[in-house]
């Protein structure tokens, strides 16, 4: 036992004294022993009625309207989900007609 203890000592010591101060809004990163040292917080971004869904955001089309609590869409209409929130959009231009936060 006095042996593992001995030898994460040894690592710790030679690991850099930045790695072990890192902060938690630094993004990312992986110090000189393969540590990760923080991580980036991940922002999910809020569309408001009228604006226009980007592409990027439009691919989690919502199959069962039914099964997620959501009221059918009409023809020219999808429901997408970003996060945990659903977005009832039209297929052509991507704009937000009604948002539901789960």
């Amino acid at each position: 036992m006095s042996k593992k203890i001995g030898i994460l000592f040894a690592c710790l010591s030679l690991m850099p004294a930045a790695a072990l101060a890192a902060s938690a809004d630094a993004p990312a990163r992986i110090s000189d022993a393969g540590i990760v040292l923080a991580q980036a917080k991940t922002q999910v971004r809020v569309f408001a009625r009228g604006d226009v869904l980007p592409e990027a955001y439009r691919a989690k089309v919502v199959k069962n309207p039914y099964h997620q609590g959501l009221k059918p869409p009409p023809r020219d209409q999808q429901w997408v989900q970003v996060g945990r929130t659903f977005y009832l959009i039209e297929r052509e231009t991507g704009k937000v007609i009604d948002r539901v936060d789960v």
